[in-house]
């Protein structure tokens, strides 16, 4: 029989109805999940966002970065928030709207992988787990972080690795080496992610049968050639405009010193606070992808995927681990590995059970039971906090509120032509105020680390902002916004006190123990006390 004789799929038979009901149900979990960060677009930015968002638009201006903007962070980040920028709009809610879509896109990709393991209900599992782990406060799920941009670049090019493994199409191939390459240019971190991809292609192959060395030397040839790409073409830009020696400095010199700031002996210091955090409502989620992990390795029709999967797990946590920090928004790198792992114990709950209604109802069940528990455990988060309170439950007395009261008062009283200068470490600022930065120095942290760079970048900094002789000048009185030490060098402290004599106070932003903040604006400021807790302080040079 031909094909042109072949009866059309009956759109109502078993098999395509189930398939439209995965579709429907991927569609709910991705709809619900972007109705709740929906209500918390109006976030203030944080620092990291704050810095992406200037860079960005630096970027659309045609300036780059690392000569106007100083970081250890590779350039994809600063390109991402600029397509953002140019496709969604210039405010904070534009940017955590463009979240929510990128989020959404993780987690299609998450369902995808889960389904190719495990079949199409665990990976709706996996994908509603992996939406919950995302939106945690534990892993600031819900700030426009550079992890959340890593994501679909690693997990679309882990997806494309494995449709090459199945179906042999060298362009596959291609497409998964760019894409993890371009999640590497987005952080550093990501690299593990790199090595993660070329472990599973080389032990996939072999366990395919595929022995001939020169095989699998073309084939690691053109992923690593794919992989090095973002990166080659990211050098011969930076050469191009004179600026590499800029771009190599802050991200390769600098970079590697910021590393070493934290011994490997600290990590019984350091790891424990962070990995409490991030579990605190979510630690039944952990414990299903434990028993996950145990599943893929002991259940035998799951055990062909173990060695991929948790070639993917273990390097999705050393992920975190770069510089032994922990930072919080690190841990959004492990999520879809631990989304996957618990859709592994789903799958394999239900692989031990005979057949019937048992073997569909106690999976679900347990899953249900996980999922339902972990959301009741964030409920105040997901579904009651307001802006403020889960931006003050998140960072404390962080001044991300205080800083759009000030982007808009200093857009309100200067020229765009005018300078900003901020004597801390509050970069969105710049952004709200829509003005040029008087210093490269997004941050004050490093200038108070233990690094060789640090005196010099504080002369640096310095000299900056005398050239640049800023209209503005706002100084952190916020040790969040510092992190000084006990060896800082106190150079920048000591020039400001000088240098102040030359400004007079416009305006100054109070924040109290109890979260509230008040403006003080000219006659206003005789009405300060000295109560606040912590303060940004706005100064204008005098005539």
């Amino acid at each position: 029989m031909s094909s042109e004789d072949q009866p059309d799929p009956d759109p109502n038979a078993p098999g395509q109805i189930r398939d439209k009901l995965f579709w429907i149900g991927l569609a709910v979990v991705l709809a619900t999940f972007a109705a709740l960060r929906w209500r918390l677009l109006d976030l203030p930015l944080e620092r990291d966002e704050g810095e992406y968002a200037y860079a960005g638009r630096m970027i659309l201006e045609g300036l780059p970065p690392y000569v106007n903007v100083y970081s250890m962070k590779l350039p994809g980040i600063y390109a991402a928030y600029a397509l953002v920028l140019k496709v969604f709009g210039e405010t904070h809610r534009d940017i955590h709207l463009a979240l929510l879509v990128v989020n959404a896109l993780s987690g299609a990709l998450v369902f995808f992988l889960a389904r190719r393991f495990f079949g199409p209900w665990p990976a709706l599992a996996a994908s509603a787990l992996f939406g919950l782990l995302s939106m945690g406060r534990g892993v600031q799920g819900v700030f426009a972080n550079a992890e959340h941009f890593v994501l679909p670049c690693a997990l679309g090019g882990l997806l494309l690795l494995f449709r090459y493994l199945d179906e042999g199409k060298r362009r596959l191939l291609v497409g998964s080496g760019l894409c993890l390459g371009l999640a590497f240019l987005v952080k550093q971190h990501a690299l593990l992610f790199l090595a993660a991809g070329g472990a599973i292609l080389l032990l996939e192959r072999w366990r395919q049968g595929v022995r001939d060395p020169k095989l699998l030397g073309v084939e690691a040839g053109i992923m690593i050639l794919s992989i090095l790409t973002p990166y080659l073409i990211t050098c011969a830009i930076f050469l191009s405009i004179g600026a590499f020696g800029d771009f190599w400095y802050w991200t390769f010199d600098y970079a590697r010193a910021y590393t070493g700031e934290v011994p490997f002996a600290q990590i019984p210091v350091t790891f424990p606070p962070q990995f409490k955090a991030v579990t605190a409502g979510t630690w039944m989620i952990w414990i299903l992808a434990g028993l996950g992990l145990v599943a893929i390795w002991f259940e035998k029709r799951l055990r062909n995927h173990a060695p991929a999967l948790t070639i993917f797990a273990v390097c999705s946590f050393l992920a975190i681990c770069p510089g032994f920090w922990f930072r919080a928004h690190y841990w959004a790198l492990l999520l879809p590995a631990l989304a996957l792992l618990g859709a592994a114990a789903v799958r394999g709950v239900a692989n031990l059970l005979p057949g019937g209604h048992l073997r569909t109802a106690l999976p679900v069940g347990l899953f249900l039971l996980v999922f339902g528990s972990s959301v009741a455990k964030q409920s105040e988060d997901l579904f009651e906090a307001s802006v403020l309170q889960y931006v003050r439950q998140t960072y404390r007395l962080n001044p991300f509120p205080e800083a759009l009261e000030v982007g808009k008062l200093i857009e309100a009283t200067t020229d765009e032509d005018d300078r900003v200068a901020v004597i801390g470490s509050e970069p969105q600022i710049f952004f709200y105020s829509k003005r040029r930065a008087a210093s490269g120095f997004m941050y004050t942290y490093p200038l108070m680390e233990g690094h060789e760079f640090a005196l010099e970048m504080q002369r640096r900094m310095i000299s900056e902002i005398e050239a640049s002789e800023p209209k503005v000048v706002v100084f952190v009185k916020n040790p969040l916004s510092w992190l000084r030490r006990e060896d800082s060098h106190a150079l920048i402290f000591e020039w400001f006190q000088e240098y102040s004599q030359g400004l007079h106070m416009t305006a100054a932003v109070d924040t109290y123990r109890n979260g509230m903040a008040r403006l003080y604006k000219g006659e206003q400021l005789a009405e300060r006390g000295n109560d606040y807790t912590t303060s940004l302080e706005i100064y204008e040079r005098l005539p």
